[in-house]
């Protein structure tokens, strides 16, 4: 598991050292798009952050077959939580095995962005398995600016849809994200099971709804009980995604080998924690708040993701 890390002055050096890292692994980048076998990712910065967008292929500096999600490493509200400071500290993860690629910076000493993508290997998929999301969803200034929104999360994934027409987003991976748009979806796969070509997470219609995929549902029983009340350690959990299928039917689309679920009561944040052979480096999903550790709680629009995080595999000093 590469490592990298070190310090930006802006979303476009974020970028930059991403770029550089995958480079060094084996990635090309060209025309503004990471490739490697058959992952294509495209990459860009605007005032927001930087968004990334899935594809199948490329022609120039077009992606074919195009996700209509585009995740964002941002900022995830105007109306909450502390503007970007420069410089941000950075921490790269890449995995191989299959390919898992990992972006999370940190700010304002408590504030953590992310985005991450990589290919899923669970077998019987039809397309390529490329799986991507970041902290926050598509925002054009209109949206950042203007409307209710904020950090929505709870440790089962179901919430209300009564701030649907917020910009909310749940700030972790494969979780449930409360929007109208799909193409607000924060986590999306490229699976083509039933005609869906980029499953996302459930929007208003619910975490039922054929097509959408979520983790948190399987993970939530762990999640609930965890730290454990004998030694206070939490356990790592898999952050395996379904996708619900006709006859309330659900199959395995991502099992993401080199991440995990973690509640980070106990844990400080960034702290490398050791299990048999594997080292692993903890964050919470945006920002720690132990205080209120089942994040939404009946309420939204927090600017906190409670103790959600997540541990990512870790090969530095």
């Amino acid at each position: 598991m590469a490592y990298y890390n070190g310090s930006a002055n802006s979303f476009n050096d974020l970028l930059t050292a991403l770029a550089s890292a995958c480079v060094a692994e084996g990635w090309t980048w060209a025309d503004g798009i990471l490739s490697k076998g058959s992952a294509f990712v495209k990459l860009y910065t605007n005032s927001d952050g930087i968004l990334i967008q899935g594809g199948t292929g490329k022609t120039g500096t077009t992606l074919d077959g195009a996700s209509p999600h585009t995740p964002r490493l941002g900022r995830i509200h105007a109306s909450l939580g502390a503007q970007p400071a420069w410089p941000m500290a950075y921490s790269i993860h890449l995995g191989s095995t299959p390919d898992e690629v990992y972006l999370i910076a940190r700010h304002n000493v408590d504030y953590f962005y992310w985005l991450a993508f990589g290919l899923s290997d669970v077998p019987g998929l039809l397309g390529t398995g490329l799986w991507l999301g970041a902290v926050a969803t598509l925002s054009p200034e209109s949206y950042l600016s203007g409307g209710a929104g904020g950090v929505y999360i709870d440790a089962d994934g179901s919430g209300t849809d009564s701030w649907q027409n917020g910009l909310c987003s749940s700030a972790a991976l494969f979780w449930k994200t409360n929007n109208i748009a799909p193409s607000k979806s924060q986590n999306t796969v490229h699976c083509l099971l039933d005609g869906v070509a980029w499953a996302d997470t459930p929007t208003t219609s619910g975490s039922a709804a054929v097509g959408k995929l979520q983790a948190v549902v399987c993970a939530s029983p762990q999640l609930t009980r965890s730290p454990n009340t004998w030694n206070s350690e939490a356990i790592l959990i898999p952050i395996q995604a379904y996708l619900t299928r006709a006859s309330a039917k659900m199959s395995l689309v991502v099992d993401v080998k080199h991440a995990r679920y973690v509640r980070v009561d106990n844990y400080t944040p960034e702290q490398i924690i050791t299990l048999g052979p594997d080292k692993w480096k903890v964050y919470p999903f945006y920002r720690k708040n132990v205080a209120n550790r089942n994040g939404q709680s009946g309420g939204a629009m927090i600017d906190h993701t409670g103790t959600f995080g997540w541990a990512i595999r870790y090969d530095g000093p």
